[in-house]
């Protein structure tokens, strides 16, 4: 509606309250819409708020369950680690023992090769046939055969299927329970 300011005062003033009235009228709408539109934010303002909550504490709860699962690894790293050092000292001594052991046959082999070497060296005839049995005794002497076969380190019990024997033992220990929906 246009104003014509060739109006009377009267008519200005009845035309100018129409006017107001009109305006008030189309206002209303606009007022109740600026009033959703601040109830939406603020709603926007909580989910914004509650959305940077969920997130802190969500990884915080990552973290707690990732810091489990190291502490897991972690745990059979250590028992692994150990059961190989007792599997090594155990095969170590073994190792040791059959070394002392053959270090021993082979004193006792390089004193009995000595004596007869040195027998035969001897040019008394008499003496040395006179010595004969004992020497051929001797030499007959049954020695145990050397083992040839070597207590190694089981390396594939260690390494051949730890990451699936682990995986398996962290089933036992995780939470499977799977969250479809927001908190």
């Amino acid at each position: 509606m246009r104003f014509n300011l060739g109006l009377s005062i009267s008519e200005r003033c009845t035309n100018y309250v129409f006017v107001q009235e009109e305006l008030r009228t189309s206002l209303k709408p606009v007022q109740d819409k600026k009033e959703e539109c601040n109830t939406v934010k603020r709603d926007y303002e909580k989910t914004l708020t509650h959305i940077q909550d969920q997130s802190v504490k969500t990884e915080k709860q990552i973290k707690a369950q990732f810091e489990k699962l190291h502490q897991f690894l972690r745990e059979e790293e250590r028992t692994e680690l150990e059961d190989l050092k007792l599997e090594k000292e155990k095969k170590s001594q073994e190792m040791k023992e059959r070394i002392e052991k053959i270090t021993e046959e082979i004193s006792s082999l390089s004193v009995t090769v000595q004596d007869i070497e040195q027998e035969l060296r001897e040019q008394d005839n008499i003496k040395f046939l006179t010595k004969f049995p004992d020497l051929q005794r001797r030499l007959k002497r049954t020695l145990p055969e050397p083992q040839e076969v070597y207590p190694l380190i089981n390396v594939g019990k260690y390494i051949g299927s730890l990451q699936y024997r682990v995986w398996k033992k962290m089933l036992t220990v995780i939470n499977t329970v799977v969250n479809k929906g927001p908190a």
